[in-house]
């Protein structure tokens, strides 16, 4: 696994905007192109809640989108984890390209005085196309399904230790 850095675990709420703190969130540094490990970072963030206990295990939960944020929908994704298995460390990533995550973003596009409001429509999507172009250039090409797979990889292999690890999606 490629070398991560990843900030200082900081309290963050469990329900977004709820101010409870019942939760901790970091972001890592993880390789933007895997196969250039060496070339620029992609802040990834990263929420979690421990369980009860001694963790004798971690569950990250993944969001199916389309765009999504795992982190906001946490709380609603882990529904009753938390009371039928309260040893169990809770964590959630923003895949590439959602919230956190070096988040695409169409500003115009997306501005509620807009033709489809904050929703694009098909008539608004060649600019968009083009304003994710000229942000991200190159680099673009690395906010896909596989490289998002690679940073949950990489994320466990840093964080789990000898933690049973459990993937729901």
């Amino acid at each position: 696994a490629p070398e991560i850095e990843i900030d200082d675990w900081e309290p963050c709420d469990w329900v977004p905007g709820a101010g409870d703190g019942n939760a901790e969130c970091a972001e890592a540094l993880l390789p933007l192109d895997y196969d250039n490990p060496d070339g620029l970072d992609l802040p990834v963030m990263v929420k979690r809640r421990l369980g009860r206990g001694d963790g004798t295990g971690q569950l990250w939960l993944l969001h199916g989108g389309p765009g999504a944020s795992a982190l906001d929908e946490m709380a609603v994704m882990a529904y009753s984890v938390r009371d039928e298995l309260p040893d169990l460390d809770i964590y959630a990533i923003d895949h590439r390209g959602i919230g956190g995550s070096g988040k695409l973003e169409c500003p115009d596009q997306e501005d509620p005085a807009s033709e489809g409001g904050e929703a694009i429509v098909d008539d608004e999507w060649p600019d968009c196309i083009e304003t994710l172009e000229y942000q991200w250039a190159d680099s673009l090409d690395e906010i896909n399904t596989t490289n998002s797979a690679r940073d949950l990889g990489t994320l466990i292999t840093h964080l789990a230790g000898e933690q049973q690890v459990f993937v729901y999606g």
